[in-house]
């Protein structure tokens, strides 16, 4: 059985809908739910949109400075969360939005929907703004395949991300004066909760957590302990952060 993602856009945003299909392309396990047709036709349109999210499982609005006063895609997310409450959270809601508007998004846009996937716009350079969302959308694929194969029983292949991802953790970061800060870990690559300076970014390479600060530069590298299930720092001199720091997830 197929995946099934429902998109919600503007039609504005039809070149970013090209590159989601783009991306997608080689994942035949995901089926891609896009009303195509011009949603100023409401009537008709209804049922497609009704039918189109009951039958999902990911409702993917997509949230830019073109789409955050369009009447449908608020109308959209409306009725996904209320179908997400019926069905008791079988439709899971991944909003991908532009940074820019965050503190513009209305209502349970804003304030109920955990905003993972996040890009950086740009208005005058079409180009990088397209290359930022692909990004995006990438580490959204990714999140998706992996989270199904955890739910299927099948081996992930990455076994630290599935640790990690979207967990929150107590992060000592000065091991002296035990010192700490949570700290989450976003799909994306970036640090939602605890970020900063210091911490900003992440990624993983050779079964190691790799956080880098905001000029993107190598500040600490972490290695996971099965014996204390904790993430401890390799205290590499070549980190520019504390050594002996280490994080305990507290979920």
């Amino acid at each position: 059985m197929k995946i099934k993602l429902f998109i919600s856009y503007s039609e504005k945003d039809r070149k970013k809908i090209k590159l989601i299909q783009q991306v997608f392309s080689n994942a035949p396990e995901i089926e891609l739910i896009i009303i195509a047709n011009n949603k100023s036709e409401m009537i008709s349109l209804t049922k497609k949109v009704t039918d189109g999210i009951k039958e999902s499982n990911y409702f993917v609005p997509i949230l830019t400075r073109q789409s955050i006063s369009e009447q449908w895609i608020n109308q959209e997310i409306g009725y996904a969360n209320a179908f997400k409450e019926i069905k008791n959270d079988s439709l899971n809601i991944l909003p991908v939005a532009e940074k820019s508007v965050l503190n513009n998004l209305k209502g349970f846009i804003h304030k109920q929907l955990d905003i993972s996937f996040l890009f950086e716009g740009n208005e005058s350079n079409e180009r990088v703004e397209s290359i930022r969302f692909k990004k995006n959308i990438l580490s959204l694929k990714e999140f998706i395949i992996k989270e199904n194969k955890l739910k299927s029983g099948q081996n992930p292949t990455n076994d630290l991300y599935n640790l990690i991802v979207n967990k929150r953790f107590n992060f000592v970061y000065n091991s002296e004066t035990k010192k700490s800060k949570d700290i989450i870990f976003s799909p994306d690559g970036t640090i939602g909760r605890g970020r900063n300076q210091n911490e900003n970014t992440w990624e993983i390479k050779n079964e190691r957590l790799i956080i880098k600060n905001s000029e993107d530069k190598i500040f600490s590298i972490f290695a996971y302990d099965p014996q204390t299930k904790t993430l401890r720092h390799t205290n590499d001199p070549n980190t520019l952060s504390l050594k002996n720091q280490y994080m305990e997830s507290v979920e």
